[in-house]
């Protein structure tokens, strides 16, 4: 069973390399991480912060004139789920420090407003009292979040 799981985990991994490759090349930083916190903020239960971080993704990919549609972006969504579904028991400090990232850069969205009219910086130093918000946040909805997945999910 051990071996089915670690056989499914390597291919999962393969398959979120290739994807991610292929497009990865028209990908900015930004973009790439703006897809990872839309997952982050599903789990974190914040729609608002679902939809600012996806219009970052589809405005970065727009300007270098790449579409993506709503099903490849929920298959994108989905894998980083997975990642982070497969990551946390083994390396939960990882997990909830992107959730802290994800928090700190949503602060640039949460300071303007119900409509943002820009995508903020990508933060580089987050305040103490970001960082203590954000983790607790994180470990209780990661937790809760992985409690409610069904086995076969896990």
């Amino acid at each position: 069973m051990r071996a089915v799981k670690k056989w499914l985990s390597t291919s999962l991994l393969l398959a979120c390399t290739v994807l991610a490759s292929s497009a990865s090349a028209q990908e900015s930083r930004v973009a790439k991480q703006a897809m990872r916190c839309t997952a982050f903020f599903l789990v974190l239960s914040d729609s608002a912060m679902v939809q600012n971080f996806a219009d970052a993704f589809i405005k970065e990919l727009a300007d270098k004139g790449v579409t993506i549609s709503d099903a490849d972006m929920q298959q994108r969504r989905e894998l980083v789920l997975q990642e982070s579904r497969n990551a946390y028991p083994s390396n939960q400090a990882a997990v909830v420090e992107e959730a802290v990232f994800c928090g700190a850069w949503s602060e640039g969205y949460r300071l303007q407003g119900d409509k943002p009219t820009y995508i903020p910086i990508i933060p580089k130093i987050i305040p103490q009292t970001v960082r203590e918000n954000y983790a607790g946040l994180a470990s209780t909805a990661f937790a809760k979040w992985l409690s409610s997945k069904p086995a076969a999910d896990k």
